[in-house]
């Protein structure tokens, strides 16, 4: 029968049994086969520099924004809505070009109000002098009749006497009329001018060729008398603001070099300290320093209104040791290194000073001659075979 010919459960047994035996054969063979140097970790190949002591002298960077040595703040110089606004920031504009309108329905009225109150003076000073003028002849007239009454006899010395005070005071009165139809006509005029300013006024003017780097107000605003509507800068003559710490005010002094690089570029040029405020400000311990270009560096880089970082020198020049930056590890707040010892790479915690560049001072960890691994960091642990590669 069929069932009668498959192999019975004790057969399968020692068959299992027969191929694990080969399994368990075969492996220690196998093993057998490797030398105890074929299964040790191989050394790991790497990169290294030997440190020396060299002079340093450190530096610090701050940024600031750069602001045309002449630059200056357009004003409304009346009230009233803006009806024209001509120019947006980066144009460039003449010196009294136009670059604004305010609306004048208010100051033509006041204009013509000037004006009107003016005419309405001359008149007052015309009726005024014909009147008092008129007086003053009168009086002459009666004293002329008096004085000959007296010849005739018909008039005393109390009479001629009367007829001059009479005189006198009609001419007092005149001159007194006359100097305050005078007065009424200046203040009038004064007004007019006011009014005629006041009108011209509405149309703001660039103060100097420059370009415009800000716009503060939108067409159809109301605005007061001095509130800010453009902001110009002169783009020949550039300076930057920045400001510094207070204990490098021995460092920074007017006439002082330093470098200055602009945004998003790696070219640097020169520059120079033109003014450092004496007194720091109490809320930020800080100071501020204007910077200009050297007279023989050209600008060209540098525009109004970007940034650039500013390099001064922070301290003395001394020896220290200077190792690339790319071989600094940090790892849980502690800055360490890998150093080659006894063939092995060797983990060194190390206290950092100032940067330079692209490189590190070092105050503590590392010794001059010491070997300092640059490659493959991220891949050693301590103690790890390694194979040297010396850099010089």
């Amino acid at each position: 029968m069929l069932i009668s010919s498959l192999p019975s459960k004790r057969a399968w047994l020692f068959l299992g049994i027969g191929l694990t035996f080969i399994g368990v054969w075969a492996w220690q063979s196998h093993a057998a086969t490797n030398t105890p140097d074929q299964l040790s970790p191989q050394p790991t190949a790497i990169h290294a520099i030997t440190i020396a002591s060299e002079t340093f002298q450190p530096t610090e960077s701050y940024t600031g924004l750069v602001h045309g040595q002449q630059q200056a703040t357009v004003t409304a110089k009346a009230s009233g809505y803006i009806v024209s606004l001509l120019k947006e920031p980066g144009d460039r504009v003449r010196a009294g070009e136009l670059l604004a309108v305010l609306d004048g329905n208010e100051l033509i009225a006041g204009s013509q109000s000037a004006a009107l109150s003016l005419d309405a003076s001359r008149n007052t000073l015309d009726q005024t002098t014909a009147y008092f003028r008129q007086k003053v002849r009168e009086a002459e007239a009666n004293l002329s009749k008096v004085k000959v009454d007296q010849d005739n006899g018909n008039a005393t010395n109390k009479d001629v006497r009367v007829a001059k005070e009479a005189l006198q005071s009609a001419t007092k009165f005149r001159d007194l009329q006359d100097s305050q139809a005078q007065a009424g006509i200046a203040a009038a005029q004064g007004s007019t001018l006011v009014a005629t300013a006041a009108l011209q006024s509405r149309f703001i003017k660039a103060p100097f060729a420059g370009i415009i780097i800000a716009k503060s107000t939108s067409l159809g605003t109301f605005v007061n008398s001095g509130a800010s509507l453009y902001e110009i800068a002169s783009p020949d003559a550039l300076e930057i603001n920045v400001s510094v710490p207070a204990r490098l005010a021995d460092f920074i002094h007017q006439g002082t070099l330093v470098s200055i690089t602009p945004e998003h570029s790696g070219q640097s040029i020169d520059g120079v300290v033109f003014s450092v405020t004496q007194a720091a400000n109490p809320a930020t311990g800080e100071i501020p320093v204007r910077i200009r270009l050297m007279t023989n560096t050209s600008h060209q880089s540098l525009s109004v209104g970007q940034y650039a970082t500013v390099t001064f020198l922070a301290a003395k020049p001394h020896t220290s040791l200077l190792i690339p930056s790319t071989a600094l590890l940090r790892s849980y707040g502690d800055t360490f290194v890998f150093i080659v010892k006894d063939g092995t790479a060797r983990r060194v915690l190390v206290t950092l000073g100032q940067a330079a560049g692209d490189r590190q001072e070092i105050l503590s960890g590392l010794t001059p001659g010491d070997q300092l691994i640059t490659e493959g960091l991220h891949t050693l642990r301590t103690d790890m075979p390694i194979t040297l590669i010396t850099e010089h």
